[in-house]
């Protein structure tokens, strides 16, 4: 079972980069005034590097922290500037300081993030957080000519499960190939929740959700398992047998047809090895789902620096500075994609710009009426969905006796966490 929602281990290129920066930053601490950037994603390095290698009035000085959120309740002293995935949500929201005339009268008036985005970043009323980027589900498969009949842009979900059945293949006791399993990935599980309409989001109560939606979205899994793969136990066989290879070894030898994939981590893979391989979007009824590990960008309300802050996201905030970002990711080489690990929260950044240093993704940019932007989630989001929820949603899709009901077993987490 696969987990890609657990945060990769930082690259050896990806880390000298930090290091690099934080060097930097750290020399010149005495020629301009610091601002303190916390960030739990090694390639916002490339960004402060960016930043520092310019004639501005400060200089970042960029402190990895794992959980900034967490941190940022408990310092003694806040930082100037904070860039992560878990901080758009009522709790810790409450911690930053409006943005209003940041957006309104500087330079940022002037750009156009997609609407929705803009929107979550808004807590209490007043916008205090600025979307950063964000990242999409695809399905991947073999360049082969069983997959030239494949839309060219996106698969509907039941697309997809149709044409993994038909690529099924084996005797009476058990297959040699395999379409695809929705077991396969955990976060594949969830996302099919979504785009049932589960509807995971925030409440006064932590967390709420249809639960009519998401016993469609167990039952929609179920069935497919069993009809189109002939149970679990058959789907076991296969995996126990021959899912030890990576996914992209597996589709290469025609052993499976589809994979789940983040865009970030395709956009990972050498261009020799895409040659190999081709990618759709998953949508379902609505459009593509965005997932929500969306970065965004907040100032502490003490922040000590807060000219220094400000500075550097009006400097962030424009087109033009993510245009040189992918350049320099591009430059260095850098395993990381696009703007912090995804795609940029400036529409036109993506239609325009992103297709040059990814040709592969020339006419695949979806337009934002494509998008589904996942509500707000609640705090401590991230490990609730990798530690109970989509462990949860495995069990159901494999028809085990569950211990206790979702709810129950978030609130239970929530209680041993303290």
């Amino acid at each position: 079972m696969n987990r890609p929602h657990c945060p990769p281990l930082p690259s050896i290129t990806a880390l000298a980069v930090l290091f690099c920066a934080l060097l930097l930053s750290g020399c010149s601490r005495h020629a301009a005034p610091t601002v303190v950037l916390w960030a739990h994603r090694v390639d916002v390095a490339a960004i402060v590097e960016l930043y520092n290698a310019q004639q501005r009035e400060f200089k970042i000085e960029m402190r990895y922290v794992p959980d900034p959120a967490s941190a940022l309740e408990e310092a003694a002293v806040a930082p100037d500037i904070i860039i992560s995935d878990a901080i758009a949500n009522e709790a810790i929201g409450r911690l930053f300081a409006p943005l209003g005339g940041l957006v309104d009268r500087s330079p940022v008036v002037n750009t156009v993030f997609y609407g929705d985005l803009l929107q979550s970043g808004r807590i209490d009323g007043r916008q205090r957080l600025l979307p950063l980027s964000f990242d999409l589900p695809a399905v991947i498969f073999r360049r082969a000519g069983e997959n030239e009949d494949l839309a060219e842009f996106s698969l509907h979900i039941d697309d997809i499960r149709a044409g993994a059945a038909g690529f099924n293949t084996g005797s009476d006791e058990r297959f040699t190939r395999m379409g695809l399993s929705p077991r396969w990935n955990t976060e594949f599980l969830y996302v099919l929740a979504t785009i049932h309409g589960a509807g995971f989001q925030e409440n006064s109560r932590n967390a709420a959700w249809d639960e009519q939606q998401l016993r469609r979205s167990i039952d929609y899994v179920r069935d497919w398992v069993t009809s189109d793969n002939l149970g679990v136990t058959r789907e076991n066989a296969f995996t126990n047998r021959y899912l030890y290879d990576p996914k992209y070894q597996l589709l290469v030898r025609d052993r499976i047809r589809f994979a789940y994939m983040r865009a970030s981590e395709l956009f990972r893979y050498t261009d020799s090895q895409r040659q190999r391989i081709d990618y759709r979007w998953i949508r379902g009824d609505h459009g593509i789902p965005v997932l929500e590990n969306i970065v965004y960008v907040g100032l502490p309300h003490n922040a000590p620096n807060r000219r220094g802050a400000q500075d550097v996201m009006q400097w962030l905030f424009q087109p033009q500075t993510h245009e040189q970002i992918l350049e320099s990711v591009r430059s260095k080489r850098l395993q990381e994609f696009g703007i912090a690990g995804g795609f940029s929260s400036i529409p036109a950044v993506n239609e325009r710009v992103f297709p040059r240093y990814y040709p592969a993704l020339l006419g695949r940019i979806p337009r934002e009426d494509r998008l589904v932007f996942p509500p707000r989630v609640p705090r401590y989001w991230n490990e609730i969905r990798a530690e109970v929820v989509e462990p949860w949603l495995y069990r159901e899709a494999s028809a085990q006796p569950q211990p206790r009901p979702l709810r129950e077993e978030i609130r239970l987490w929530l209680l041993q966490r303290g």
